[in-house]
């Protein structure tokens, strides 16, 4: 039931008015007013506020004026106000309590701090006016309404979602709320007669204590977070605002704080920071790679269109061509290499990388990477051994691909990063688990060496130990972390060993199954180095439809073929390609198909083709492939249409050798 008793509220912001008016009027008789004027007008009314709340900054009479005024009326001076502000009340509370508020709340509102500060007022005043009764029987009914409020103010507290506790000086809890109990996970009884500071990190305990025996009559608020440990070990942070009670004398009484849990916004605060700073890091790191990105694209780019503008601007002879070519060459498959690098690092971000299921022969793979390497060993002056310390036929079930990549990252990086000396790699078998061997390989060299500081940064992607061993020695920091990925994904890990400038030792282990000795490797034969398998390309035999629409493609796989005595056919389009099979205007054995085209791409045109051979009961023509595209979805798709094989673009001479060696006839 609403009670008779009356509240002013005085604020100059209607919305305040209105969360305050709702607030109040479920409970008492509220009247409103917008301004100091209108506040001194509704207050001379009777039946006289019980209590005002007053707003202290408003145009033209602010509250403390009006405070004034209130006490200078004898009808109004007993009125206890209590001031609303959305200041800092640290400085204002002090002379607003002189003028003879006896409250001071702090916007935002929380409601129910409102209704309790507001209901111990009430009571306040109702004692007051119990003293100057004379009727007995008045003074019963007042005491009893006392007592009922008295309930509803413990009902109040004990239901409201906020801590609420009262403490002796020393820091004896004498009530705590049903919130607080819970949060500490203690039974009231558990709680009441211990002390407060104990929950407090011993840190805090003393500048907490400190402060609030430094409370005063003039200054009895003080507010602050405090760290609390409950007994079962769970870490709190809570925000307290605490306020002092006194005798007559001044003598300190006791202190009542009511608080809010702010564990999780403090959590949340942090995560936001270290995800920030993360985010700021990460953008430095990519920063710097996309600037390091830039040189490594540029070097080549350069040789590539400086050596094409010097064979255009004269007559070289033919060791110059060679020469030109080569750079060319080294050029173009340096921003192969940083492209595969890239599209590598999208896969494994994405978590798209995958495996495939070959035959890897350690003692093979380590021969092959000592013939790539060769020469750039021979070239800085450094000696490159590799040794397999085990069966030289010994097979295992792996990507043989994969495992060539990791090994050419980590020589790669041996050469590049030692002056003298040597580069040795080391292959064998550590351990076996179950049906799987443990490989380790070992890269060993004579190197610059690493700060152990900084070996962190080493498999991180987008990281360069130092600017200025990138600027020397080139690279993009992404082959250290492809090779952690994919050792990660065979099952294994990575590690390094190093002392500035005494060389390093960098290695990882990888977990495959052995298989018989007669398991076939899917690897081509690699005899000497690329320029040298270029000299001695071999002669083949047949008819080969190529599927292209650019032009400048056209002219490339027209000259490869024609230097491998190959006769072919080049079509612009799908549709001409169809056209060409169905009508047979020549025997056709091996189909190189472009995959985006106008008109008809080579999807739909491979999808035709073999239509038209189920219906006229023909044997496929084998269809290789022949994209841009390097996605392990593309190769799914081009399966699923029919296709036979795949070759990515751009093409290598010696790549298109052993696919059309298996798909041409004998």
């Amino acid at each position: 039931m609403k009670s008779e008793t009356t509240i002013l509220i005085v604020d100059d912001q209607p919305e305040n008015l209105a969360l305050l008016g709702e607030l109040l009027e479920r409970h008492y008789q509220v009247r409103v007013a917008t301004d100091g004027e209108r506040a001194l007008h509704l207050a001379a009314l009777q039946p006289y506020p019980a209590l005002i709340l007053l707003d202290v900054l408003m145009p033209g009479m602010d509250g403390y004026s009006v405070l004034a005024e209130l006490r200078r009326n004898p009808a109004t001076c007993e009125i206890p106000v209590i001031f609303v502000t959305a200041r800092d009340a640290d400085l204002d509370e002090e002379y607003g309590l002189r003028l003879g508020a006896v409250d001071y709340l702090t916007k935002p509102i929380r409601p129910a701090v409102v209704l309790a500060r507001v209901q111990v007022q009430l009571e306040n005043r109702r004692a007051r006016e119990l003293l100057h009764l004379h009727n007995l029987l008045e003074r019963k009914r007042l005491l009893e309404e006392l007592q009922q409020r008295e309930e509803q103010y413990r009902r109040l507290t004990e239901d409201a979602p906020i801590c609420i506790a009262t403490f002796l000086p020393d820091g004896t809890l004498t009530y705590v709320n049903q919130a607080l109990t819970e949060l500490a996970r203690l039974p009231s009884d558990a709680l009441l007669g211990r002390c407060l500071y104990d929950w407090i990190l011993p840190e805090e305990r003393k500048m907490i204590e400190q402060r609030l025996l430094a409370l005063t009559p003039q200054q009895p608020l003080a507010r602050h977070e405090q760290t609390h440990w409950t007994d079962q070990g769970e870490r709190l942070i809570l925000h307290w605002t605490s306020r002092a009670f006194f005798e007559e004398d001044g003598t300190l009484r006791s202190f009542q704080a009511v608080g809010q849990d702010i564990t999780e916004r403090k959590a949340a605060e942090q995560a936001l920071l270290e995800a920030k700073h993360a985010a700021e890091a990460a953008n430095i790191a990519k920063s710097r790679f996309l600037a390091t990105m830039s040189h490594e694209i540029r070097t080549p780019m350069n040789g590539i269109l400086g050596m094409a503008q010097l064979l255009l601007l004269g007559s070289p002879n033919a060791e110059q061509s060679k020469r030109y070519a080569r750079v060319i060459l080294h050029s173009g498959e340096t921003l192969l290499l940083l492209l595969n690098d890239i599209l590598d690092l999208s896969k494994i971000e994405a978590g798209r990388l995958s495996l495939e299921d070959g035959v890897v022969i350690p003692a093979e793979l380590l021969h092959e990477s000592r013939i790539l390497f060769s020469n750039n060993a021979k070239k800085r002056g450094l000696t490159l051994r590799t040794r397999w310390e085990g069966p030289e036929t010994q097979r295992y079930r792996g990507d043989p691909h994969r495992l060539q990549q990791m090994l050419s990252n980590l020589i790669n990086n041996a050469i590049k990063f030692t002056k003298q000396g040597m580069v040795e790699v080391v292959g064998q078998v550590v351990a076996r688990e179950g049906e799987k061997a443990l490989l380790e390989f070992v890269v060993r060299d004579s190197g610059i060496g690493i700060e152990p500081e900084k070996m962190g940064l080493l498999f991180r992607p987008f990281s360069q130990i130092d600017d200025s061993n990138t600027r020397e020695f080139g690279g993009t920091g992404l082959g250290l972390s492809i090779v952690h990925s994919l050792a990660q994904l065979m099952g294994g890990e990575v590690g390094v060993e190093s002392h500035p400038s005494g060389g390093s030792r960098f290695w990882f282990r990888i977990a495959l199954e052995p298989l018989p000795a007669e398991a076939q490797s899917r690897r081509g034969d690699l005899q000497g180095t690329p320029g040298e398998r270029l000299e001695r390309l071999p002669q083949l035999s047949g008819r080969v439809l190529v599927v292209e629409d650019n032009p400048d493609n056209q002219q490339v796989m027209g000259l490869m073929l024609a230097q491998l005595g190959i006769t072919m056919l080049i079509v612009s389009n799908g549709e001409i390609a169809v056209e060409c099979v169905v009508n047979e205007e020549a025997q056709i054995d091996v189909i190189l198909m472009d995959l985006q085209m106008p008109i008809l791409d080579g999807y739909a045109a491979t999808e035709q083709i073999r239509a038209w051979e189920r219906v006229q009961q023909r044997p496929p023509i084998p269809i290789i492939a022949l994209t841009a595209n390097a996605f392990r979805e593309d190769r799914e798709r081009c399966q699923q249409v029919g296709m036979d094989d795949y070759l990515s673009k751009p093409v290598s001479i010696i790549s298109l050798v052993a696919i059309l060696q298996h798909w041409l006839p004998c």
